[in-house]
């Protein structure tokens, strides 16, 4: 009960602020003969606000558990805060209520991440011995870092601000699968902006090892002291969505409607590559933050959402461009670094031969049928 009094006293302060904010505002606005469209986004934030605190005190028994109460709130505030996103009283509304419903772990992870150099080696229930053998890559005494499994909670797929974290391992409360990697790790730099900030994150995917501890140091110490807001190998200098890689999720989903689909979301001019690592400073986590909360249906879309482009993306709105770092500048390696090596010897010679072979077919019957209905 003490909870639920809790979160009500939280609701009902953000409805007090925020009808305040949007009755100065709408008063300016019409003084100033303005359009009624431009405070319109505010007028219904203010609006529904109200009736979703309403609702919370006549639908929700005062013994309701987390559960309940993260199923209720979650998109429901993450909807009301599209609608006026520069209302100033939701992000620290999302910070309180992460702080609520997860109670001692997030004082927890607090304690252990904030204002460090933290490595997430992020991955999934079923490959986290993958990411302890990331994790023992590197030495256990190297200076000013701190590592991080990152999986999902199948079971509470519907996301929350509910997480468990036990020390080395966190589990978020959205799917454990590759079609939601995109949404967990969005979810993961919401929750650290929000609660634990830390000096810089290193997203790594599981499988990727250290190989060279000191040159990693120096790349980290590199990116500190130049203040670089979001970094890694840069993925760019093509028509992007046509000549992407739309079958890298292939034989990877658990949902098997996804085989027959490439991907069908806007993509970055320029992103670092997931597979490769990349760095995040609090710049880049609190706009990925902003992101996350202020885009619930565009990531919830019945479509592959490849993580990496999608922080690209988003950051790029934002105006971050990715800084470039060579793929043997880091000391990590993994498949996916010796493949770039591969990639920077090779690539030209696969576009220009498909090239000389999608001329060759020229002279396909194809072409004939296409003239003579045309």
């Amino acid at each position: 009960m003490k909870l639920y009094l809790q979160v009500q006293e939280l609701l009902s302060l953000a409805r007090d602020y925020t009808h305040e904010l949007s009755a100065g505002v709408v008063e300016v606005q019409e003084g100033l003969r303005l359009s009624r469209e431009i405070t319109s986004g505010l007028r219904m934030q203010d609006k529904r606000l109200e009736l979703l605190s309403e609702l919370f005190q006549s639908e929700l028994p005062r013994y309701s558990d987390v559960a309940t109460i993260d199923a209720f709130l979650f998109d429901a505030l993450r909807d009301l805060f599209s609608l006026h996103p520069s209302n100033p009283t939701f992000v620290p509304l999302f910070g309180c209520l992460f702080r609520m419903l997860s109670g001692e772990a997030i004082d927890r992870l607090h304690a252990d991440c904030s204002n460090q150099v933290l490595v997430a080696h992020v991955s999934c229930r079923a490959r986290e011995d993958r990411a302890r053998a990331s994790i023992h890559s590197f030495p256990s005494d190297l200076d000013g870092t701190r590592h991080l499994i990152v999986v999902g909670d199948p079971s509470h797929a519907h996301g929350g601000f509910s997480v468990r974290y036990d020390g080395e391992r966190i589990e978020l409360p959205c799917r454990d699968s590759y079609e939601g990697h995109c949404e967990k790790c969005l979810h993961f730099y919401a929750l650290l902006s929000s609660v634990s900030m830390p000096r810089l994150v290193y997203k790594l995917d599981d499988d990727v090892h250290l190989d060279d501890s000191d040159l990693f140091l120096t790349h980290i110490e590199d990116l500190l002291s130049r203040s670089i807001p979001y970094a890694g190998h840069v993925v760019s200098g093509w028509p992007h969505h046509r000549q992407m890689w739309h079958g890298w999720h292939l034989g990877k989903c658990l949902d098997k409607t996804f085989e027959a689909i490439g991907c069908q979301v806007p993509v970055a001019s320029a992103f670092a590559d997931g597979g490769f690592g990349y760095a995040l400073a609090p710049q880049a986590l609190e706009e990925l933050s902003y992101a996350f909360f202020a885009h619930r249906a565009s990531l919830e879309v019945p479509s592959i959402m490849y993580e990496d482009t999608t922080v690209g993306l988003f950051l790029q709105l934002a105006g971050i461009v990715p800084e470039c770092i060579d793929y043997g500048a880091t000391g990590l390696t993994s498949e996916r670094h010796l493949m770039q090596l591969d990639l920077h010897c090779r690539w030209r010679e696969y576009v220009d031969y498909e090239k000389r072979l999608i001329l060759s077919l020229e002279s396909h019957s194809l072409w004939d049928a296409f003239s003579s209905h045309g």
